[in-house]
């Protein structure tokens, strides 16, 4: 993508995701706390286009970063602007769930952007893409949500297991894929299963009450909020208990 396409996102963003959560944070009269996407300067581009005066290619580090930077900005702006101010910018998520070397120092000279501004940067691992080897704290995440994956490989519940372990050693969170599609083809493809062997691991394994979580994925929870089909319906009733510390365990 080019500087072209992020700014297209960015209205996009703007005008639909933003808008909404600023107009629904207003009626409920609160302020919403956000952490927002980072665009992803991929090394492939060597044309993104013309910031600062300079034509940006990717291939070199220091354009990398002065396009986040740029993007930063310009997000920060919308936040601003927004009527009623019902939300906040509190911080960053770094999109690519693996860290190759060549992100690392445009990691930590994105993390400097958000730490001069008060704001935080996270990321969210894929299982195989590594946190397990301690390296998110060392180019300056301030905090990670590890993947378990179960919903889209061919695995057991142990792996719930294992990931409570990674958690452990090295002081992560976790996300919970939740999701009505699954790619477990050793639970049949059962989204109801899935959603439950998540939410009963993590009341097992403590991570109702003792964890930093993110949920995926946003735009299913809309239509599992809407749905005709008691079971889904209910599905989103127990995810909101959840969320709340209220759930008791259940099954598929």
């Amino acid at each position: 993508m080019n500087s072209t396409d992020w700014l297209r996102i960015l209205d996009i963003w703007a005008e639909q995701s933003i808008a909404s959560v600023n107009n629904a944070s207003s009626a409920a009269a609160v302020v919403t706390k956000v952490v927002v996407a980072l665009m992803y300067p991929d090394t492939r581009q060597n044309a993104f286009g013309i910031i600062d005066g300079r034509l940006l290619n990717f291939s070199i580090t220091d354009d990398r970063v002065t396009a986040v930077k740029w993007w930063m900005s310009l997000l920060r702006t919308v936040v601003q602007s927004v009527p009623f101010r019902s939300i906040e910018l509190v911080g960053w998520y770094w999109y690519l769930e693996d860290i190759p070397d060549y992100d690392r120092d445009v990691i930590k000279s994105v993390a400097d952007l958000a730490h001069d501004e008060g704001e935080l940067l996270t990321w969210i691992p894929s299982y195989d893409g590594s946190a397990g080897d301690g390296i998110w704290k060392d180019v300056g995440f301030d905090f990670i949500m590890q993947q378990p994956n179960y919903a889209f490989r061919d695995t057991t519940k142990l792996r719930f297991m294992n990931v409570s372990i990674l958690m452990d050693k090295f002081t992560t969170g976790v996300e919970l894929e939740l999701g009505l599609t699954v790619r477990n083809h050793l639970i049949n493809l059962n989204a109801t299963q899935s959603f439950y062997d998540y939410l009963n691991a993590a009341l097992l394994l403590d991570w109702m009450d003792g964890a930093v979580k993110s949920y995926y994925t946003g735009n299913d929870f809309i239509v599992m909020s809407q749905s005709s089909n008691a079971t889904i319906k209910h599905m989103y009733d127990d995810l909101c208990k959840f969320v709340n510390g209220r759930y008791v365990a259940t099954g598929a």
